[in-house]
């Protein structure tokens, strides 16, 4: 396939794109726009969707389920589907840039800089709170077709984009501060701010919510409909690994008592080192502890990539949860 080398309008980005395309999406600021001989042109269409994957969402689930640790082994053969609906959630995509010039107190300056491509959902449903800082996929979207509507359970936006813009706008300028107060130790003042929101398209995205069986019990996962990815799913325990864990969990007391209790006897140190042992055992007996009191437990297959971009903007993270709750956003 005969490829050929065109500028973004959006960002000025070089992309390769085939000589036979006619229309195509940033990888780098997220804009669709059409090829044509003589370069590129930023399209007027703002309403996308994404496609279904073609595999089967339930069989995806339960393959990812099995591989659980603790789940029954019988859980693929004992299980069966008792209901599926496709939602289409709406989401609005912006790609943020932003720069800031930073100040230490003893007067150095230190440039910082955050680009990102995120998406807002712009509904008030459970379901919107599982998509928040979703790595949703940049490229792959398609024009808004009427057909869809009629796919799945389909939700009108109730966030309005203007507000959606602002959300954008303050998230952005609460990373680059995070940013700043990272690199620039100890940070005196930020002199400057520049900020760029670019709006890139209301998409309707397709996300499976499926409800199975499990001896006398039902469950509920959500598989992302366009990529595949478990987004969460519940699933039982087995009582041999229940057992396990509570085993687990009474040793790291017992150990956290003991050794203590020895290096106490043979050095006649303080007692204290007694007490410090026993509440390190009892804290890293708690997340086998936690696993054993639960019958019902959960995972992700985004969940890593999640906790790893809220860890490293974590000041952040929780700024902005506290600006979504001063907007009455019901998540």
């Amino acid at each position: 396939m005969n490829l050929r080398v065109i500028r973004c309008p959006g960002c000025s980005a070089e992309v390769k794109v085939p000589e036979t395309g006619h229309t195509t999406t940033c990888p780098y600021c997220g804009l669709t726009f059409r090829v044509t001989p003589a370069g590129a042109e930023e399209l007027e269409v703002d309403h996308f969707y994404f496609p279904l994957d073609r595999r089967d969402p339930y069989d995806l689930m339960m393959r990812f389920v099995e591989r659980q640790y603790g789940v029954p082994a019988d859980i693929r053969t004992s299980s069966y589907l008792t209901g599926r609906e496709l939602h289409f959630v709406p989401v609005y995509f912006f790609y943020v840039h932003g720069v800031a010039e930073a100040e230490r107190d003893d007067g150095r300056r230190v440039l910082v800089e955050e680009v990102d491509f995120i998406g807002f959902p712009a509904v008030e449903l459970p379901i919107a709170k599982m998509l928040w800082e979703y790595p949703f996929p940049i490229r792959g979207r398609r024009f808004f077709e009427e057909r869809i509507m009629k796919m799945g359970r389909y939700y009108e936006p109730v966030i309005a984009k203007d507000r959606a813009e602002r959300m954008a706008l303050e998230y952005l300028r609460i990373l680059i501060d995070e940013e700043a107060r990272r690199s620039v130790e100890p940070l005196g003042r930020i002199i400057e701010r520049r900020m760029e929101v670019r709006f890139r398209g209301l998409v309707h995205y397709p996300v499976w919510e499926l409800h199975y069986h499990y001896k006398g019990k039902e469950y509920k996962g959500y598989v992302d409909g366009a990529t595949g990815m478990v987004i969460e799913v519940e699933y039982p325990i087995a009582l041999r690994a229940r057992a396990v864990q509570m085993a687990l969990a009474g040793l790291f007391i017992l150990l956290g008592v003991l050794i203590p209790t020895m290096i106490i006897a043979i050095t006649r140190c303080s007692p204290l080192a007694l007490a410090a042992g026993t509440v390190t055992g009892i804290v890293a007996a708690m997340a086998p502890f936690t696993r054993t009191i639960k019958r019902v437990l959960k995972a992700s297959q985004v969940s890593k990539f999640l906790t790893r971009r809220r860890h490293r903007r974590r000041g952040a993270h929780e700024r902005f949860l506290r600006l979504l709750g001063t907007i009455r956003i019901k998540w």
